[in-house]
């Protein structure tokens, strides 16, 4: 949901990946939520923070968000006869295409015709507000509506112009204007303030806009990450809050030594970004990082006890380009320093991804990162197709210090191999229920719903588990019911085996069960009729070949009627293509979790929930099709 880090929102289609790796929708019903799961994290593109600001011989690219085709034209044809401006214009037809365009970061700026089919234009600018888009937006209308400039304003647009004056030099001047006013934002916007929150998200779109400019100039580049260490020790949610005032100042004295040009930003904890662009020589990151451990470390006042502070460094583009990468090799750089007894500045190493870790170190690393809560939680919508229920699917990953991503199949191990599986299936589960009670006080009213897979391999032997769990929901005052946990197959076999304590344990405290990865083992029918499940989520390889494999359909067909039949919600991962779309939705698959590509950030999952049916009375069944007019298209 470029991207940690958009995705679009609207009302109607889902949008899932094609055979030919293009997007492709299909209708789910009108009051269907949306969440577009692949644009946030787009791998080009100039950064959303940074608008362009092309000289004379330079070429604006515009988007157009225009349904109207003559009034397109129009718009073209002034565009195309401005003097002292090149103009590359891109037009869409709709709010939702805009907004994905945007969220790719590819123009600079944006012109909206209020009056749209859907989402009019001051949805869009209120929704590319919130999304954090920098690129500047400019709306115009024609309609004799009384305080519509001042509304497109408050909404987060540039500018507002009258539809009937437009001219060539009005439209030129306005979007000059529009240009110069983000991009004079964009660097105030790095002003440090006080009792700031973290802003790594921002701080990652501002580092790949440096990236993008050093890679076209040929120049090079820093990110610079400078930790506390006295706090890096700690908990990142037991940081004593009597260091809270301590951190205020230190970054108030980081923004004024800073350059305009350089992005600054607090992270987690005790540790700070910065991005620094125009370096000319490969010893200038560590002359600057030295600077500010001086500035930060030197006592306010006399008799104040000095702080230790020590400073990870990674180097573009000759380090690496990627932006998540690239603070991944500046941490893995800033926890040597802080290994060394803190107080030093240490550059990212390229002899250390060449070399394999020790499996005990990184083991004993999982379980420090665990009990540091260091980990990160996302979250994967289960798009509804035949149910207004909603539901989120929970992923762990873990960055080591070297930059490598665990995460899936290979965290699982790591886990099981170090003895940490179970503190690992604890912190996913607490993790869950705090961020489900984070969505709700944030104005999600939309009953949310976390899928949390249970990461041991070994037969669920796991004492107090229902406990464990009734405690974790009552910290978060979250109902039961809030919390689906996921056990695969053959896990659940063994459980049943050896008598099925602790599954009716879990869903006596009314807990939701899943049978996860169904249809990619054994398969056992028996499983569904015995085992106190809730969901089925079918697995991948029970999709392949459908619908064009008549024996194959007719199986996810029976099965999909046969869970309905026992009262079961069926979710279907892996979906792969517009027609098993509209197969799991003819059949009556209440969801499909399918996302093509990275977990969409946590704020995009917010945004689905906020803008989702509220309840079955506003939710529009969509029209059953038969299987056989699947097969013929």
């Amino acid at each position: 949901m470029a991207g940690d880090d958009g995705s679009a929102w609207g009302t109607g289609l889902p949008e899932v990946p094609g055979p030919d790796g293009l997007a492709e929708e299909a209708a789910v019903g009108a009051a269907s939520p949306v969440i577009r799961l692949d644009a946030h994290r787009r791998p080009g593109g100039r950064s959303q923070g940074e608008p362009a600001m092309p000289g004379g011989s330079g070429t604006v690219r515009v988007l157009l968000v225009e349904d109207e085709e003559e009034d397109a034209l129009l718009v073209r044809d002034l565009l195309a006869r401005a003097e002292t401006t090149r103009f590359r214009v891109e037009r869409v037809a709709d709010a939702d295409a805009g907004l994905l365009r945007l969220l790719g970061g590819e123009h600079d700026v944006c012109l909206v015709d209020y009056r749209l089919p859907g989402r009019d234009g001051l949805g869009l600018a209120r929704l590319a507000a919130r999304r954090g888009v920098g690129t500047p937006l400019i709306l115009y209308s024609g309609l004799p509506e009384p305080d519509l400039d001042v509304e497109a304003i408050q909404a987060g647009a540039d500018d507002f112009l009258d539809k009937e004056q437009l001219d060539v030099e009005r439209l030129e001047r306005a979007i000059r204007i529009a240009l110069a006013r983000r991009r004079r934002a964009a660097h105030q916007g790095w002003c440090w303030e006080p009792a700031a929150q973290p802003s790594r998200a921002r701080f990652l779109d501002r580092l790949q806009g440096a990236v993008a400019r050093a890679r076209r100039q040929g120049a090079s580049g820093a990110v610079l990450l400078l930790a506390v260490d006295a706090i890096e020790c700690l908990p990142r949610r037991q940081v004593p809050v009597a260091i809270a005032p301590v951190l205020d100042r230190m970054g108030e004295r980081l923004a004024r030594c800073v350059r305009e040009a350089d992005g600054l930003a607090r992270l987690d904890a005790g540790r700070f970004g910065l991005v620094v662009e125009g370096l000319d020589r490969p010893e200038h990151p560590a002359r600057v990082a030295r600077r500010l451990i001086e500035l930060l470390t030197a006592p306010e006042a006399p008799g104040d006890a000095p702080l230790a502070v020590s400073a990870g460094v990674a180097r573009f583009p000759e380090d690496a380009e990627d932006p998540m990468l690239l603070e991944a090799l500046a941490e893995a750089a800033l926890g040597r320093a802080l290994a060394a007894g803190g107080g030093p500045c240490c550059h990212h190493d390229p002899a250390m991804e060449t070399t394999a870790p020790d499996p005990l170190e990184l083991a004993s690393a999982l379980r420090r990162a665990i009990a540091r809560d260091a980990l990160a939680l996302e979250f994967e919508p289960q798009v509804p197709l035949c149910s207004p229920e909603l539901a989120l699917a929970a992923t762990a990953r873990w960055r080591w210090r070297d930059g490598r991503l665990i995460e899936g199949d290979g965290l699982r191990a790591l886990a099981e191999a170090g003895g940490s599986a179970e503190p690992l299936g604890d912190w996913m589960i607490a993790a869950a229920c705090r961020q489900v009670r984070r969505w709700r006080d944030g104005g999600a009213t939309a009953p949310a719903r976390v899928a949390v897979p249970l990461p041991s391999r070994r037969p669920l032997a796991w004492s107090g588990l229902a406990e464990r769990l009734a405690a974790h929901l009552a910290a978060a005052e979250l109902g039961p019911d809030r919390i689906e946990v996921e056990i695969e197959e053959p896990l659940l076999l063994a459980e049943l085996a050896g008598g099925g304590e602790t599954l009716r344990a879990v869903r006596a405290q009314g807990v939701r069960l899943a049978v996860t990865a169904f249809g990619a083992g054994p398969m056992s029918l028996g499983l569904l009729r015995d085992a106190p499940l809730t969901t089925v989520k079918l697995a991948r390889p029970l999709l392949q070949g459908t619908p064009g494999d008549r024996r194959r359909t007719e199986l996810v067909g029976n099965l999909i009627r046969l869970a309905r039949q026992l009262d079961l919600r069926v979710v279907a991962e892996g979906v792969e293509s517009h027609a098993q779309l509209r197969l799991l939705r003819a059949q009556g698959c209440d969801a499909v979790q399918s996302p093509a590509g990275s977990p969409p950030p946590t704020d995009a999952c917010a945004e689905w929930l906020r803008q989702a049916p509220t309840g079955a009375e506003r939710w529009s069944p969509p029209a059953k099709a038969d299987s056989t007019s699947l097969d013929r298209e």
